[in-house]
């Protein structure tokens, strides 16, 4: 409005330009008449002066919306394999569909099994404000394995669902500079009994890595940080979920882990200046995981427990609304407890996700 009412006092000036002595607005009352060279003298400078404000205007908003989109981090790469780290704006909600196949093939027994198994979480993480973030993540399980018996080669399978996260993560630090970006946060939930743990079919009860759930509410806790530019970005997080005793006397064991992500844009190299590309990212991830052994009534479980770590490398699609990514990754350890232990030979991530703007509440 103001650029407006300065663009029509220019107008006025040209059409009846102030005599010396006389303001503008005396000039156009008077109704006074200036040489018409004067006049074409200063229609391009009001042209000239229009076009810049109209240039000057269009880059403050580009500037502007630029510097929220790298505040907010919405056109970055993030984490796959974990979603303690995901970034979530206030106001704003993130829906993710993530897929999780993975196959185990090295059996080391006369059994020679067979292990196909999918994991299909939906993670919903809400701003609630600039500094607290809400996550909820219920998943689906499918297995399939293949194995001989006395009776010939046998399929067994198993599907439901597992236990459902729920968190609260609050940002402690924030520190941002030019063109850069620094988080690290706490969290704190828990794991809801929505899986199973004593399923059987008519071989009898199932083996552990086909149960989806511990039976108890298990609190879970951890601390998260992520460091971001437009060129490369970092995310790490260090949790804990214990595993009290169910009802029944049996006890999952607990799951400490630790996970790392490095990302880097690999195109556009350079961002152009007159808006916000779509991109395309490298991303490296690794996760150390340790799990306890499980207890049965007052004994442990000893095909249970051990340590793992998997190395993933993969590429994500970035957009200002949605965001697709998929990952293969390789354990490198795999110290498993017990003998026969069965695992992992190569896993896959694959997800989808997308921006939704919530009204505020406040």
């Amino acid at each position: 409005m103001m650029f407006e009412r300065r663009y029509a006092a220019r107008l006025r000036l040209v059409r009846h330009p102030a005599a010396p002595g006389l303001t503008g607005d005396d000039a156009a009352a008077s109704g006074r008449q200036q040489p018409a060279a004067a006049t074409e003298r200063s229609a391009p400078t009001l042209r000239r002066s229009q076009r810049f404000r109209r240039l000057a205007k269009r880059a403050l908003c580009l500037a502007t919306y630029a510097a929220v989109l790298m505040r907010e981090g919405v056109s970055w790469s993030v984490p796959a394999t974990f979603i303690t780290a995901l970034p979530v704006s206030q106001d704003q909600v993130v829906v993710r569909f993530t897929s999780f196949p993975e196959l185990s093939m090295d059996d080391p027994t006369t059994l020679n099994r067979e292990l196909g198994k999918v994991e299909f979480p939906t993670t919903l993480l809400y701003g609630a404000t600039s500094t607290l973030a809400l996550a909820l993540e219920p998943e689906q399980e499918f297995s399939f394995v293949s194995e001989n018996t006395a009776a010939g080669r046998l399929s067994r399978s198993a599907s439901g669902f597992a236990d459902t996260l729920f968190f609260a993560r609050y940002t402690l630090v924030d520190i941002d500079w030019p063109r850069n970006t620094l988080r690290l946060a706490p969290l704190a939930g828990a794991y809801l009994p929505t899986g199973y743990y004593n399923k059987s079919d008519f071989l009898g009860r199932l083996p552990s890595y086909m149960q989806s759930g511990s039976g108890s509410v298990d609190p879970f806790f951890g601390l998260t940080a992520a460091w971001y530019n437009p060129l490369y970005g970092f995310s790490w997080d260090a949790t804990y979920r214990y595993n009290p005793p169910a009802s029944s006397g049996f006890r999952l064991g607990d799951e400490a882990r630790t996970d790392g992500s490095l990302e880097w844009r690999v195109w556009p190299w350079t961002l152009p200046a007159t808006y916000v590309p779509n991109e395309l990212w490298g991303e490296l991830e690794t996760n150390l995981i340790w799990d306890s052994r499980s207890q049965v009534g007052q004994a442990s479980d000893l095909s249970t427990g051990g340590l793992t770590w998997v190395w993933w490398i993969g590429l994500q699609y970035p957009t200002i609304y949605w965001e697709l990514g998929a990952e293969v990754g390789v354990p490198v350890v795999q110290n498993l407890y017990g003998h026969g232990r069965l695992g992992k030979t190569i896993l896959f991530v694959i997800f989808y996700e997308y921006y939704v703007a919530t009204p505020s509440w406040r």
